[in-house]
Formats: C-alpha cells, sequence, structure tokens
C-alpha cells in the first residue's frame, strides 16, 4: 500500500522568465524553504486553459480591475543568470535547482481554488481565494507576454488587463 504524503502548504509564488532557458521560473515559497520550477509554453498555455473553465474564476476576473501594484510586488524581472536557476534552501542551506513542471492538479471550490504539484518528489499545495488566482493568472500572463510565446488563446479581457498593464498593445 503507498503511503500518501501530506502536501507543503506554499505561502507565495513568484515568477521569472529565464531568457536563457526560454521558460518561466516559478520559486514556490514554504515556511521551510523554497522549491523551484520550470515551466515551459506548452505547460503554461494548458495551465491557463484550465483555469479558464472556472466559470466563477472568469466572471470575477472579467468584472475585476487590476491594480499594477500587485504585479510589481509579485513579479520579477527576466532572468539573465545562473541566479534565478538556483537557490539555496533556507531549511537545509543546500543549492536547489528548478525542476521542470509536467503535471499539476487543480480543484475549483467556492472559497478557494487549490493548486496541488510535485517539485523534487515533494508534493507542494497553493490555495488561493479568487482575487489571487487572479493576480497570478495575470503575472504569468504578463511573464508569457514578455517572452513573446503565443497567447492567442486568451480571451478579450485578459488581453485588455496585460495591455493595461504593460501598456502597450496586444497585436495578431
Amino acid at each position: 500500500m503507498t503511503e500518501k504524503l501530506s502536501p507543503i502548504i506554499c505561502e507565495s509564488v513568484s515568477v521569472q522568465y529565464d531568457l536563457e532557458e526560454d521558460r518561466l521560473i516559478l520559486t514556490l515559497h514554504t515556511a521551510d524553504g523554497s522549491f523551484l520550477a520550470h515551466v515551459t509554453s506548452r505547460f503554461a498555455r494548458v495551465f491557463i486553459q484550465t483555469l479558464f473553465k472556472s466559470d466563477g474564476l472568469v466572471t470575477y476576473c472579467e468584472s475585476t480591475e487590476w491594480p499594477d501594484f500587485v504585479l510589481e510586488s509579485h513579479s520579477s524581472p527576466s532572468a539573465k543568470s545562473e541566479e534565478a536557476k538556483t537557490l539555496t534552501s533556507t531549511a537545509t542551506g543546500q543549492e536547489l535547482k528548478a525542476e521542470l513542471l509536467t503535471t499539476f492538479d487543480i480543484t475549483f471550490h467556492a472559497e478557494a481554488t487549490v493548486l496541488e504539484m510535485r517539485i523534487s518528489g515533494v508534493a507542494l499545495t497553493l490555495s488561493l481565494a479568487q482575487k489571487d488566482v487572479h493576480n497570478l493568472l495575470l503575472i504569468v500572463c504578463r511573464k508569457i507576454y514578455e517572452a513573446e510565446w503565443n497567447y492567442h488563446y486568451w480571451p478579450a479581457w485578459l488581453k485588455m488587463q496585460v495591455e493595461q498593464s504593460t501598456g502597450s498593445k496586444i497585436v495578431h
């Protein structure tokens, strides 16, 4: 019988774009340290399209303004060095390397959306209120826009909010 491990709760997430690897880097912060994950363009697309399956989230996002200060406090500039690809664990003092994120589970609840993923063999859980999912979605989408990845699948409201936060027009 396989023992199910209790997931570690993530307290916050930061997002960077790694120009050399052409991947996003998620830093998932927990009470005991941090975990790094590479995210490919394909994975990001599937993640975003999965979030769009929540009617409640889409309704919330379509009708909500997104203040720029939220993005700036949670986002980081593009990563151009090894600093973004490695991190020293505060719990163990060991250097951590970004691992490719290949699977996730999203559970939609009335009060929160729960993201579950596995990095370095560790189950991580991030529980977000709609406002926080909205902010994470827009931060990731801004990084996708900066990376010049494909964003044709975004709905009009998302393009508009990313345009407002970047000060530029999204053109196909």
